[in-house]
């Protein structure tokens, strides 16, 4: 919450800085749900900044973690994805991540990002 709170207010620095304790906490408890949770509203934060590319390997990267399953967590990070996709004029990215994350497919393995 502190991350998200400093993110609002504008504290990029700050907010990546909780972010990154929140991620590493969530990770250590080995619930990808959480973990992939944290990453995703991180992944907002560039994205709200203009930084495109990198909330889409941030949400990519979230999406992988995700899996499949049909969570919170997974919606949020097809979304951020396909918004950063669609900022960079990528539409057929932004369509794909959408279409996989509605069929429930999982993440392409190619590594895709978002190529700004």
């Amino acid at each position: 919450m502190t991350a998200i709170l400093l993110h609002r207010l504008g504290s990029r620095r700050e907010s990546h800085a909780w972010f990154t304790t929140a991620a590493r906490a969530a990770a250590e408890s080995g619930d990808q749900n959480p973990h992939a949770w944290v990453l995703a509203r991180e992944a907002m934060v560039p994205l709200n900044y203009g930084a495109p590319r990198a909330a889409a390997s941030v949400a990519e990267h979230t999406r992988r973690i995700a899996s499949i399953r049909p969570t919170t967590a997974a919606t949020l990070a097809a979304a951020v994805a396909a918004r950063a996709y669609a900022f960079n004029h990528q539409s057929e990215q932004a369509r794909q991540v959408l279409a996989d994350a509605l069929m429930g497919r999982p993440p392409r393995a190619s590594g895709r990002t978002c190529g700004c």
